[in-house]
């Protein structure tokens, strides 16, 4: 067992070592922001195995056996189940996680996001002025973190609907890491959000040929795809996003809704009536205008759209 873990080890301290390598010249470009750069998928790709690496070995070890790192790493590996499971979980570990090391940025931008989506299902006492306090602390401790920047800059978006704002952070974190396929993702969804469909397809695009999100993220994935086409007005390729999201993580509300404005614009309310009933469990004042007040949708063409798909998928008003 000793053997196996030091073989384990060494094997980490190489994938870092290829990471390393791979973001040094991210890091020297930093402040060009050319938006066709070729992409670098050995170490991105080598990114996602060291992360998947310390979340297989860490989900063996005991809760306060863990460094920060390790927990911060698996209360996110939970947001896949969105159950109350893994929230409680997620709750424990970040505090572990800040006691430890409270200057380490990382947690702090790992937990605004979990935040977020703690805020978008409507979990908790969760107001958005303590994520923006969480996101602010993570890019002050490290105001070059690409992925803290995109999370900071998802959060003005999402909780406050502060598109130019979330530009400049976006700008910001793809300066940072032109090579991160996770700030792709999230710039790709502010785009979408912003109603620029192109825009928001060539950074899915590129994200793709960067590297696959981990699995875990993968529903994001499928949520940015259903929500550009949504944008775009391809219902066809939005519903196929939306299942794919919807059977891997059927508890994410928000992604579930964007399915149900794809099916209702196919015509297609009795696929949809089951969606609605497992909205109506998840949230109790599930309407239609109320998806629609909830959603930082910026040109009202698109917010007509969300709220007309909802009432023909079924949803009451």
């Amino acid at each position: 067992a000793v053997e196996e873990h030091e073989r384990d080890r060494e094997a980490d301290l190489r994938l870092e070592e290829e990471r390393d390598d791979g973001l040094r010249e991210g890091r020297a470009r930093k402040r060009q922001l050319g938006e066709e750069r070729p992409p670098r998928p050995p170490a991105a790709r080598t990114e996602e195995r060291l992360r998947t690496s310390i979340v297989r070995d860490s989900l063996l070890k005991p809760d306060a056996a863990m460094t920060a790192r390790e927990s911060v790493l698996v209360a996110l590996y939970g947001v896949q189940d969105m159950t109350l499971e893994s929230y409680e979980r997620a709750k424990r570990l970040f505090a572990l996680a800040e006691k430890a090391t409270p200057n380490f940025a990382f947690q702090y931008s790992c937990k605004a996001l979990w935040m977020i989506f703690c805020y978008g299902q409507g979990w908790g006492d969760v107001q958005r002025e303590d994520i923006h306090a969480l996101a602010k602390r993570a890019t002050y401790l490290d105001p070059e973190d690409a992925t803290s920047l995109a999370i900071y800059g998802h959060m003005e978006v999402f909780c406050f609907t502060r598109f130019v704002a979330a530009s400049d952070l976006f700008a910001r974190a793809s300066a940072c890491n032109p090579h991160s396929p996770f700030v792709r993702m999230m710039r790709a969804v502010y785009h979408a959000y912003s109603g620029d469909a192109a825009a928001a397809r060539r950074d899915l695009e590129m994200s793709s040929k960067i590297s696959d999100l981990e699995a875990q993220y993968r529903f994001m994935y499928s949520s940015a795809w259903c929500i550009l086409n949504l944008i775009d007005r391809n219902f066809e390729d939005a519903a196929r996003w939306g299942r794919i999201m919807a059977a891997s993580n059927p508890s994410f509300s928000n992604g579930i809704k964007q399915l149900l404005v794809s099916l209702g614009h196919l015509r297609r309310p009795e696929e949809a009536r089951c969606y609605i009933d497992q909205l109506e469990q998840l949230e109790l004042d599930f309407s239609a205008c109320a998806v629609v007040n909830s959603y930082p949708l910026k040109r009202p063409e698109d917010r007509a759209m969300f709220l007309d798909g909802l009432l023909a998928a079924g949803a009451r008003a």
